[in-house]
C-alpha cells in the first residue's frame, strides 16, 4: 500500500515540478527576451521596457550622459555571436558628441562608449568581448 501511495504521488509530484519549471520559464526576466532579435531595430523601438531600465541601472549616475549622446540613432548591428551594437549622437552635434551601445542578447548586459566634445571619455564595463570591441574600434575610427 505504501509503494502505490508513493507512486500515486510522483505523477503529481512530477506534474508540480514540470508547472513551476513552466512559471519558471514564464517569469523569466523579459530583458532578456527583449535583447533578442535587436538587429534592425532602434533603441527607441524598445526604450519603454526593460531594456532602458537595465541600461539606467548598469550606468547608474552616468546615464544622463549616454541619454544626452543618444538621441539620434541608427539601427543595431549584430556581431553574428550573442551581441548587437548600436550609435548615436546629440542631436545637431554628431562627430562632437555620441555614444556607442552594446548588448549581449543572452544577458542584456550593456557596454556603452562615449564621446564627449570630441574627446572618447568613458567605458563600461573596462573590458569588452572581442567582436563587440572590434565594433566599438570601428566607430571610434570613424571620428
Amino acid at each position: 500500500m505504501g509503494l502505490m501511495r508513493a507512486a500515486e504521488k510522483t505523477p503529481r509530484a512530477a506534474l508540480g515540478c514540470a508547472l513551476a519549471l513552466v512559471t519558471g520559464l514564464a517569469a523569466a526576466p523579459a530583458s532578456s527576451a527583449e535583447c533578442w532579435n535587436l538587429a534592425g531595430k532602434y533603441l527607441f523601438d524598445v526604450e519603454d521596457g526593460p531594456l532602458k531600465a537595465t541600461i539606467e541601472k548598469q550606468l547608474g549616475g552616468v546615464y544622463k550622459r549616454f541619454d544626452e549622446r543618444y538621441q539620434t540613432q541608427v539601427p543595431f548591428e549584430t556581431t553574428g555571436d550573442g551581441y548587437v551594437y548600436a550609435s548615436g549622437c546629440m542631436a545637431h552635434n554628431c562627430s562632437v558628441d555620441e555614444a556607442f551601445l552594446g548588448v549581449e542578447e543572452k544577458s542584456c548586459r550593456v557596454f556603452v562608449a562615449l564621446l564627449e566634445n570630441e574627446k572618447f571619455t568613458l567605458l563600461i564595463p573596462g573590458v569588452w568581448p572581442a567582436a563587440l570591441d572590434k565594433a566599438r574600434r570601428d566607430w571610434v575610427n570613424r571620428h
